[in-house]
Order: C-alpha cells, then sequence, then structure tokens
C-alpha cells in the first residue's frame, strides 16, 4: 500500500520540468541550517505559489526526500575525502555559506593586523610546498610584512640563494594619507584593508556586487569567480560576509564539484572549481564540515599552484605571532 502511493506521488504531474538545481541546493542548506538551530536566512528568489492541492502532494515528495537528505547530511556526515553522491557545486557552496555562518566573528581594532599562515606550492616559483606568512593592516593604512620560509637551497628567481630553512622578510607597504614611499619615491594609492567591513551581507547584492566589480579578459562568469577567490585568498571576511560570498558563487554558472581535491598542504577536501580552456581556480573546503581550507589554481599545461591556509588570526603587531 505504501509504494503504491509513493508511486502515485512519482507519477503526479510527470509532465513538469525538475526543479532548479540551485533551488534545491538552497533548500537543502535550509535543512542543515534550521537543524542546527541557525537563524534562516531571506530567500534568494521568489517561488510562484502553487494551488494548494498540488503543493500539498508535492509537499509529501519533498518531506521524503528532505527526510533522507538530513539523515544524510546530519546523521551519517561523509567522512574525509569522501561526499554525498548527488552533492552539486551549488549545494557544496551552499553548504560552505552554512559553515562561514556558524563561525564567531573576530573583532579587531583599526592599528592591528589580520595573520594568515599557509602552506603555498608554486606561487614562488618552487615546486615544494613552502610556509608563507602573511601580517595585513586592517584598516591598510600601516606597514605590513610578508615572511615566507623556502625549503631545500632554491629561493625565488632573481634573488639571492636561501639558507634551507631560513625564512626571508618582505615588508609591505601601507597606504597612509593618500600615499606610500617607495625607494625615496612618493606614489599615490589608496588603504587596501585586510579586514573587509565593506562588503554586502545579502547574497543578492553580493552576486551583483561580484559581476559590478570583476574586470578583466575572461568571460564574465570566470571573472566573478575569480573574484571570489581573491576576496579570501589573504584577508579576513566576518561571517555574514563570508557567508554571503559563497552563497552568491553558487549562482555563478558554470562552477563544477570536484570530489577529489586536495589543498597545498595535502588535506583531503571537496572543491568547487571554474575552468576556462582546461586552466582555472577552484576553492578547496573540508569534506565534513565545509569549512574554507585553501585554493588551487590549475595551469594550462596541467601544472597546480596553490595555498592551503593552516591559521589566520588577529594581532597587535607585524612579525607578532598568536
Amino acid at each position: 500500500m505504501i509504494m503504491e502511493e509513493l508511486d502515485l506521488v512519482k507519477g503526479f504531474r510527470s509532465d513538469v520540468s525538475p526543479a532548479d538545481p540551485t533551488i534545491l541546493a538552497a533548500a537543502r542548506a535550509d535543512l542543515v541550517r534550521n537543524a542546527r538551530g541557525v537563524r534562516r536566512r531571506p530567500m534568494r528568489r521568489p517561488v510562484p505559489r502553487l494551488r494548494w492541492s498540488l503543493a500539498a502532494t508535492m509537499g509529501l515528495a519533498l518531506l521524503l526526500t528532505g527526510v533522507l537528505g538530513v539523515g544524510a547530511l546530519l546523521g551519517n556526515r561523509p567522512t574525509p575525502g569522501t561526499v554525498e553522491p548527488d552533492t552539486d557545486a551549488a549545494g557544496v557552496l551552499q553548504l560552505a555559506a552554512v559553515a562561514a555562518q556558524d563561525k564567531p566573528a573576530l573583532k579587531a581594532r583599526p592599528d592591528q593586523y589580520v595573520f594568515i599562515e599557509s602552506v603555498t606550492v608554486g606561487y614562488t616559483g618552487i615546486p615544494n610546498p613552502s610556509m608563507r606568512q602573511i601580517w595585513l593592516s586592517v584598516d591598510g593604512t600601516r606597514d605590513g610584512l610578508l615572511r615566507q620560509e623556502f625549503p631545500g637551497s632554491g629561493t625565488k628567481p632573481g634573488r639571492p640563494q636561501t639558507e634551507p630553512g631560513r625564512p626571508e622578510d618582505v615588508p609591505l607597504r601601507g597606504c597612509r594619507d593618500g600615499h606610500f614611499v617607495d625607494g625615496g619615491v612618493a606614489r599615490s594609492c589608496q588603504p587596501q584593508p585586510a579586514f573587509r567591513t565593506d562588503l554586502p551581507t545579502t547574497t543578492d547584492v553580493m552576486f551583483s556586487w561580484l559581476y559590478e566589480n570583476s574586470h578583466g579578459d575572461n568571460p564574465r562568469d570566470v571573472e566573478a569567480f575569480n573574484t571570489v577567490c581573491e576576496l579570501i585568498r589573504e584577508a579576513y571576511l566576518p561571517p555574514a560576509a563570508l557567508s554571503s560570498l559563497f552563497s552568491a558563487a553558487s549562482r555563478i554558472p558554470g562552477v563544477t564539484v570536484d570530489k577529489d581535491a586536495q589543498d597545498a598542504s595535502g588535506r583531503r577536501g571537496i572543491g568547487v572549481k571554474m575552468s576556462d580552456g582546461g586552466a582555472g581556480h577552484e576553492l578547496v573546503f573540508d569534506p565534513r564540515t565545509y569549512e574554507y581550507l585553501g585554493e588551487r589554481l590549475r595551469g594550462v599545461h596541467n601544472e597546480f599552484s596553490g595555498a592551503a591556509r593552516i591559521r589566520l588570526a588577529i594581532v597587535d603587531a607585524a612579525g607578532q605571532l598568536p
């Protein structure tokens, strides 16, 4: 009897096209958010109202699907390196948005620094992983510091050879009063805050912001995804802005899922990527918590560079460790 009723539900209005995967991804994220007790975010787009009889019938099917979905996402969370078979890129980014919103917000004064420690591959021209520490001014007006520890006996092209394990410090000039001094010459500039309080905190506005502030020779969708990667590469975004960023990224056409991703430190994860002619950026997330792990960039010859974030903190001075 139960199977007959389920068959009836499945066959009802079989002429109706399948639901938009983006809407289904948002619905799955809503189920996770409500199960965790997180305040529900506004819906991203209006959904036409259905007549009660159709809504009630389809509601039964959605309820059955929802119970199975929450059981898969919460009752049996994926083990590291594995994901649910039907999780698409939009679903991963929506779950990443939930994880971002769950994180406690950091606080910072304008005179402090955002400290980020990463394992990098390829950024310095060295194939082996190296440790990268950077101190960036919260408000962008104070001098920061980049510290790179190179493995082996190599170093950046054009620089003197560095002893193994010996870090190289590079000063980063802040922008105070509209200019900074470079080699004794004053140059005009604009402060680049590392603690981003200027970004949208709703999905709709963030989505529009990405396209309005993405420029380059690539297709617009590719440039929008590149901007997502650039925003979080070496900066701190408060939870509301980061959550909106991932949610908006789930709407970008052409983003696909990589269920066997790996960050620069070797951690297994689940990735979402945008490819353009074989090359492209990829964001890597923890396959269980969906927290951001790092970024990879695939070159046209299938070579990789990238950075795996190890820790992020607010400190009082450039060079100070948390």
